[in-house]
């Protein structure tokens, strides 16, 4: 009995000290660096063909450089199809240059898209004018 009258004691000693401990003073006023919000932080973002044709090679860089990925695609994005770009997590630059390759009427064609902002997009749809024959993208 003496021996649970002193653990109960000792426990009891021990959870009062840590009540009344000196807590860290805060300080009069915080700094705080605050962070933009951004919409996309990982810069992720999926690729949609809507051109009516299909896309042969995706290629990204970054805007500061002249350098450009290997190709992203293994197989043809084909009309209608979606393909999703992922970044690894350490990357830290938010613009970047966009190429398609696309096959039309025996011409292979390359389309650039330069300085897109991923971190304030999640998809890229891509539409082609026949009548212009211009390809636009629409970021979402």
């Amino acid at each position: 009995m003496k021996k649970w009258s002193f653990l109960l004691l000792a426990a009891c000693v021990c959870l009062s000290a840590n009540q009344i401990l000196p807590v860290q003073a805060e300080p009069a006023f915080k700094t705080q660096t605050t962070k933009r919000a951004v919409q996309n932080a990982n810069l992720d973002f999926d690729l949609v063909n809507s051109t009516g044709y299909d896309i042969t090679q995706v290629y990204v860089g970054e805007s500061e450089s002249d350098e450009w990925s290997d190709g992203l695609l293994e197989d043809t994005l084909e009309d209608g199809q979606t393909l999703h770009i992922r970044f690894r997590p350490d990357i830290e630059t938010v613009h970047w240059d966009l190429c398609i390759e696309w096959y039309e009427d025996e011409d292979d064609d390359e389309v650039y898209w330069y300085n897109v902002k991923l971190d304030e997009i999640n998809r890229i749809i891509l539409y082609y004018d026949k009548d212009s024959g211009k390809t636009n993208a629409k970021m979402e």
